[in-house]
């Protein structure tokens, strides 16, 4: 059965109707009060009324008097809670981001949802159950969202193959249809405003643009908070009004008639423009100046804009805009390629490897056509990020050394300083650790202006990579501490993400536990603001890295699942094998060996393909162990030690002594341990030797561990084995 009433402002009850409902117009209280003593005489009857703290006064009390009736089950919606309403009342919130991906699972039948498709729909729908609901059913029934195939864990895989555009037969015309036909011209004229804008508007300036004066304009507003089409809040003495729901805003605009919204911004900049001066103004003013201008301006224009969107990390809206501006008539060659570059970054930003490969090329051959050297060695560099993001390393490589080639005698020294960045970054993969610090040290060196500074601090990060596989813990702990705080202080937090990861990792190995804690909180905590695929991932990574610490296996194990589209192929490959490796560790510490020796085969295939020497040879000699092959296992200790991984060598050579128990084994496992740098990795080493001196030395590093570790942390970390020996607990 239909909604019986949905009462309105200042409007009584009796007078309402809506299709399906219970009478005609003007009804009146005793015949809609007998109507429906009439159907519940004959059947059970649901009876919803939304917005019942609106309606006229006494009507309520009324209304729950008929509650009472036998086979009436009543229920009302209001913006507060009603002292006089019987029965439970069950406050409604909007869904978090971690309660969408739960609903999406329950939808799809699996924990393996594409990754980022959580994040969309919550920034969609702002958190309302019902948006989710039919905006999914909408992506399956036309093909947008498929079954991919079988994942990791033996569950169905989905893909998310293309954006579902707005049109008049989408299931959200079902929410808003009739409201949307209701309002007058003047509260359309508002809501549209507030669409176009996309962005929380001032009263003032969002009335202005929309033609609405005094007095009377608060009615407009009212009008569409009250049919919960615009919210309201009041900040700093300012109110400021928005779309409820951005999926609301995505249905205005596209049923926007075509020119319709240039002339919006248009008035939204002028009614900027007249706003007194704030921080806010200076931020927005440019945005819909460069929106609304003219046709053989807003190519450029809008370019701009799309750029600085990116660089504040607002890349879906930087793709929208750039997109748009990719369109515009008489867009002249130089600023296609411009925004095709862009267009490719956001793409590959957001997840989207293969459109961002289009984009990409297209921007490439327009730069060749055009012999622009500039745009050219962009494009190089943005192809080989493309690259090393799918796994084509000596590719990336070589389009890195091309693009450096272009870039040194040109006056900007961004590019340049990129591609030393790309170039290091191939080289540490491919296991030439000697040329990928040479690259990454000159790219640190470089970069003093602009992005140029940003490379230059996330080759720190990367130098900090290198010197700690080789031991050199206190200088990798420096080189990721200073990308970790140019990242925080230039605000790029979807960066800060990955750079936070790696420095949890090293204090773990350093031992300062408690301050490994508060980075993964950091980390967390900045993921929930970063609505991108695969950093919500980075950031579980983070946290399970201090589980696996604790000796918390289970912990880890289920903080990882909750992630599969990591392991999925559209993320970054980086992301994907060290992903799997740590699943690993979760599975040997689980003595789940089949699952452990299936994952390795995984990574063991994908390093080969990347080239990536150190996590093939690691996981290689892990096989060999857990198959006890000997021959395969010195190959592998050998490679380790070619691309001077000591610390890798060191987790394999304890690995193979545990079982074997071979003491010359355990004495090189040892001594190899002491030398990575890594206190956890001592530790254990010192476990599985076992004799007395080595409890007394693994008692006094289990001291150190606890230093600084408030309560909780101090009795996770007495889960793990090595640390109850060492401190002689059972």
């Amino acid at each position: 059965m239909g909604p019986a009433w949905t009462p309105s402002p200042q409007r009584s009850a009796c007078g309402a109707s809506s299709p399906g409902g219970l009478g005609p117009p003007a009804l009146g209280w005793e015949g809609l009060s007998e109507a429906i003593r009439e159907r519940v005489a004959a059947r059970r009857t649901l009876l919803l009324v939304e917005d019942i703290d609106r309606v006229a006064a006494g009507e309520a009390e009324r209304l729950f008097g008929l509650a009472r009736l036998p086979g009436l089950c009543l229920i009302t919606t209001a913006e507060r809670a009603l002292a006089e309403a019987p029965g439970t009342t069950l406050p409604l919130r909007a869904l978090e981001v971690d309660e969408v991906r739960t609903l999406l699972c329950g939808m799809l039948g699996t924990p393996s949802i594409p990754g980022g498709l959580a994040d969309k729909l919550h920034r969609f729908s702002g958190g309302a159950p019902a948006i989710v609901t039919l905006t999914t059913r909408d992506f399956v029934d036309r093909g947008v969202l498929s079954v991919r195939g079988v994942g990791d864990e033996g569950e169905t895989s989905w893909q998310l193959t293309a954006s579902l555009r707005m049109t008049p037969d989408n299931s959200l015309n079902l929410l808003y249809a009739a409201r949307l036909q209701r309002l007058d011209p003047q509260s359309r004229a508002l809501l549209e405003v507030l669409a176009v804008a996309r962005e929380e508007l001032p009263r003032g300036v969002a009335l202005a643009a929309a033609g609405a004066r005094e007095p009377g304009a608060e009615a407009v507003v009212d009008v569409l908070t009250a049919d919960h089409l615009a919210s309201a809040r009041e900040s700093m003495g300012e109110r400021w009004l928005r779309v409820r729901h951005p999926a609301l805003g995505a249905l205005v605009t596209a049923g926007l008639e075509e020119g319709r919204t240039r002339p919006i911004h248009a008035a939204l900049a002028e009614a900027i423009a007249a706003a007194p001066p704030s921080r806010w103004r200076d931020d927005q003013l440019p945005l819909f100046r460069a929106l609304a201008a003219s046709a053989e301006q807003a190519g450029r224009a809008q370019a701009r804009v799309a750029e600085w969107l990116y660089a504040r990390g607002r890349t879906s809206h930087a793709l929208e805009v750039v997109t748009r501006a990719a369109h515009e008539p008489g867009l002249g060659a130089a600023t296609a390629t411009r925004c095709a570059l862009l267009r490719g970054r956001a793409l590959l930003t957001l997840g989207r490897p293969g459109e961002a490969a289009a984009s990409i090329n297209a921007a490439l051959q327009l730069a060749r056509d055009q012999q622009a050297t500039a745009p050219l060695a962009q494009g190089l560099a943005l192809s080989a990020e493309l690259r090393l993001y799918r796994g084509e390393v000596r590719r990336a490589l070589d389009e890195a050394e091309e693009c450096g080639r272009l870039a040194d005698p040109l006056p900007e020294a961004e590019v340049s300083s990129w591609s030393r960045l790309l170039v290091g970054r191939c080289h540490a993969l491919l296991g030439d650790r000697v040329q990928a610090a040479e690259a990454l040290g000159r790219c640190v060196t470089q970069g003093v202006t602009g992005m140029g500074r940003e490379h230059a601090a996330i080759a720190q990060g990367y130098l900090g990579r290198l010197y700690a596989d080789a031991g050199r813990l206190d200088e990798a702990i420096r080189c990721v501490s200073q990308e970790v705080a140019f990242l925080r202080a230039r605000q790029r937090r979807d960066a800060s993400i990955g750079a936070l990861h790696r420095l949890v990792v090293l204090k773990v190995r350093a031992g300062a536990l408690a301050e490994a804690e508060a980075l993964a909180e950091e980390a967390q905590e900045l993921a929930t603001s970063v609505a991108l695929p695969h950093v919500a991932a980075i950031a579980a990574m983070a946290r399970a890295e201090l589980l696996l610490a604790c000796g918390d296996f289970d912990g880890a194990n289920t903080l990882l699942k909750g992630y599969p589209a990591a392991g999925e192929e559209d993320a970054p490959v980086e992301l994907r094998t060290s992903w799997r490796a740590l699943r690993v560790e979760v599975r040997l510490g689980m003595a789940d060996h089949n699952a452990a020796l299936a994952a390795c085969n995984q990574i063991v295939q994908e390093a080969t393909r990347v080239g990536w020497s150190a996590m093939r040879a690691y996981h290689a000699g892990l096989i060999a162990v857990l198959r006890a092959h000997a021959e395969p296992l010195a190959e592998a200790l050998d490679a380790l030690l070619v691309v001077g991984d000591r610390r890798s060598n060191a987790r394999l050579l304890l690995a193979a002594a545990r079982i074997s128990g071979d003491a010359a084994a355990l004495d090189a496992a040892l001594a190899e341990a002491r030398a990575a740098g890594d206190r956890l990795l001592l530790l254990d080493a010192l476990h599985a030797c076992g004799g007395a001196a080595q409890q007394a030395e693994a008692g006094a590093l289990v001291m150190g561990l606890f230093a600084g570790a408030d309560r909780g942390l101090a009795e996770r970390l007495r889960r793990r084995d090595a640390v109850r020996w060492a401190i002689g607990a059972r």
